[in-house]
């Protein structure tokens, strides 16, 4: 069986994901990615934590082709002068502050 290559620049609209864009049918085969885009995407998208975007066919809303998430993981504050620091601190909610995460390993 001969595999094609899809080209998602030329069939594709890349989209932030929002709640109106259905991607429940959507499975990727990994359970934990799959998990991660059905049940936790949205929320790390609002608590600005990730920006999640799905690429779909531009002439159906409901037909997601992939997805995929960019992780705010940390912001190194000491290079950061500190009046600018002081302003960034006071949008990060006091929960989210020098919160640690373990090291992400490939």
């Amino acid at each position: 069986m001969r595999r094609e290559n899809f080209n998602l620049k030329e069939h594709c609209v890349s989209v932030a994901l929002t709640d109106y864009i259905d991607i429940n049918a959507f499975l990727c085969g990994n359970k934990e990615v799959d998990d991660y885009f059905h049940n936790e995407a949205l929320q790390y998208g609002s608590e600005m934590l990730s920006r999640n975007f799905v690429f779909i066919i531009d002439d159906r809303m409901c037909n997601v082709v992939s997805m995929f998430s960019l992780c705010n993981y940390s912001i190194d504050m000491m290079s950061v002068p500190g009046h600018i620091k002081n302003r960034l601190q006071r949008k990060i909610p006091n929960t989210k502050r020098k919160r640690s995460y373990p090291a992400f390993r490939l």
